[in-house]
């Protein structure tokens, strides 16, 4: 039998322990259900598997919050349970961001689209470059190579160094994840699939940008939207005035706090071929 899979649920990178509510146990047993064995790569029932996130839709209106230091202000924290999960970056390519700061910026969505993509089912990705004007990675199902080709793309997109339109691009990037989330088709358990916005910026911009930020983000998690702030570089001390959930772009995200959906499985292998999908042996190194 496998062995359990620890979870390590930390909400936000580099913020105080979170005080948990009662149920919150209940909460980790679900991710630990649905992750699987050792690394989350294991074949499951698909019985097992829609049992264990349709318990997590019990919870898809519940929030995780936190008092901001100093504010007494809650920062809410959505858990997305309608899946596969949905997924745009915005990455921010306006003057305020250095050369440097932008390359370091494309190779962080680069990492987190091979995070998605290696930890969650049927996960698909896009990508919108705002300056002035926005470029659009439209989300779509890809393979394997496809993904490759998508990474690839990335790694060439260059700087445009000019204004800082980032309402445009919130505006875009969540009218295409409202548009695409109703194929009832890709659904899972439900009518619709999941939706995250992922902005890496620095939220240096003008007041009235940030103020109509702010409306498109608020209007995006009315629509079922979790949104996240990835900073690059010296983000503004205003940011968070943008949404709420900040983050650190040279820390990998942990999916696992935001997403309850089933993760990347493979298939038995042929009776009789010798082949196990069971972890590795205690101490062996692998997956520890």
């Amino acid at each position: 039998m496998a062995s359990p899979r620890v979870c390590n649920h930390r909400i936000s990178h580099g913020a105080p322990r979170r005080n948990f509510p009662a149920f919150a146990p209940l909460l980790v047993f679900l991710c630990c259900a649905v992750g699987g064995a050792s690394g989350g790569i294991v074949h499951h029932d698909p019985g097992d598997i829609q049992d264990s996130y349709s318990l997590f839709n019990l919870l898809n209106n519940y929030v995780l919050s936190e008092p901001q230091s100093g504010t007494g202000i809650m920062t809410q924290l959505q858990i997305v349970t309608e899946c596969p999960p949905n997924v745009i970056f915005v990455l921010d390519g306006s003057g305020s961001i250095s050369f440097s700061g932008f390359e370091t910026a494309k190779e962080a969505v680069i990492r987190e689209i091979e995070a998605l993509t290696a930890s969650f089912a049927k996960v698909d990705v896009g990508v919108v470059l705002f300056s002035e004007t926005n470029l659009v990675i439209p989300l779509q199902t890809r393979t394997s190579a496809q993904v490759s080709e998508l990474i690839q793309q990335i790694r060439t997109l260059s700087h445009p160094r000019l204004g800082t339109e980032l309402n445009e691009a919130i505006r875009v990037a969540r009218r295409a994840l409202a548009a695409y989330s109703i194929n009832a088709d890709r659904a899972l358990n439900g009518d619709k699939s999941g939706n995250i916005l992922v902005l890496f910026t620095d939220g240096q911009v003008e007041p009235e940008i940030e103020a109509l930020s702010a409306q498109e983000v608020t209007t995006a998690q009315s629509k079922g939207i979790l949104v996240l702030i990835d900073t690059v570089e010296e983000p503004s001390k205003t940011v968070q005035n943008i949404a709420p959930t900040v983050l650190e772009s040279r820390t990998p995200i942990n999916w696992v706090d935001f997403v309850a959906c089933p993760r990347v499985t493979l298939d038995p292998p042929p009776k009789g071929s010798g082949a196990t999908l069971e972890p590795p042996p205690k101490g062996s190194g692998l997956f520890e």
